[in-house]
């Protein structure tokens, strides 16, 4: 494995790409957390960040049907 992990799919053709040694990307607009931007996770499924609740609205279409299907592969 090179160290990169997939956070999610943005509208855009190109996905969101983070590395294991940065900071963690807005899931929407790639903004990195750092000391200015507090990414926060997605209450349900807490595998994707977002910089500002914007963000997750615009995202939210993408972001609904896998984070169900995860919180319910957790349930199980």
């Amino acid at each position: 494995m090179d160290g990169r992990v997939w956070l999610c799919c943005r509208p855009s053709p190109s996905p969101v790409l983070a590395t294991t040694a940065t900071a963690e990307a807005c899931a929407n607009c790639a903004k990195e957390g750092n000391g200015g931007v507090k990414l926060e996770n997605c209450t349900a499924c807490f595998l994707v960040k977002y910089c500002s609740v914007d963000c997750q609205k615009i995202h939210r279409k993408q972001h609904k049907k896998p984070c169900k299907e995860r919180v319910a592969g957790r349930a199980s």
